[in-house]
């Protein structure tokens, strides 16, 4: 039964793309990983539907099933977004991000030795520091897709819209088995 094999390679794309995702959080505090990861997820979730199309091409009723539904989700406006990140990272540039940390700083009073930054007054009251603050931990907190197209209203976060992006194909990949399997 030659499409059980077909139906592990569009399901194998979707979990490759949830492995870079997976990834994406692991190496979440190390911004250069981070992006490699998503310079990965991006064409490879795109490829789920591809790969569909591809193994299908001959499949008259699913191909009439993938005709719909791919106008559905043409107008999904996850899907379409996602079909521009992954053009621009294909074609153009890595995407525009933006990081956004939780910095704790502070100084510690020991005896003997003085702050590392001097604080003046000013005749109005307002401190002004001079020197270096020491940072205490520093931690990447989120990363947002600075470059949004004016149609596109849903929150930035990176995260956050790759999870939205995986569950949209794990819809498509789950109607797509059942549709294969209801063939057999």
């Amino acid at each position: 039964m030659s499409e059980g094999t077909d139906v592990i390679q569009f399901r194998f794309y979707l979990d490759a793309a949830r492995f870079h995702y997976q990834q994406m959080e692991l190496n979440f505090q190390d911004a250069t990983k981070f992006k490699y990861y998503l310079l990965a997820f991006l064409p490879i979730a795109r490829s789920v539907t591809f790969v569909f199309k591809k193994q299908f091409h001959d499949k008259e009723k699913l191909m009439a099933w993938y005709c719909i539904k791919g106008k559905e989700l043409d107008n999904n406006k996850i899907m379409r977004f996602f079909k521009e990140m992954r053009n621009v990272a294909l074609k153009e540039r890595t995407p525009g991000m933006r990081s956004t940390s939780e910095i704790t700083w502070g100084i510690d009073f020991i005896i003997g030795n003085p702050p590392p930054v001097e604080i003046e007054r000013t005749k109005d009251g307002r401190e002004i520091w001079r020197g270096e603050l020491p940072i205490k931990s520093s931690k990447v907190v989120g990363y947002s897709f600075s470059e949004l197209p004016k149609w596109f209203d849903e929150n930035p976060d990176v995260m956050y819209l790759c999870g939205k992006y995986l569950d949209e194909l794990q819809k498509f990949v789950t109607e797509a088995e059942n549709l294969i399997e209801d063939k057999e």
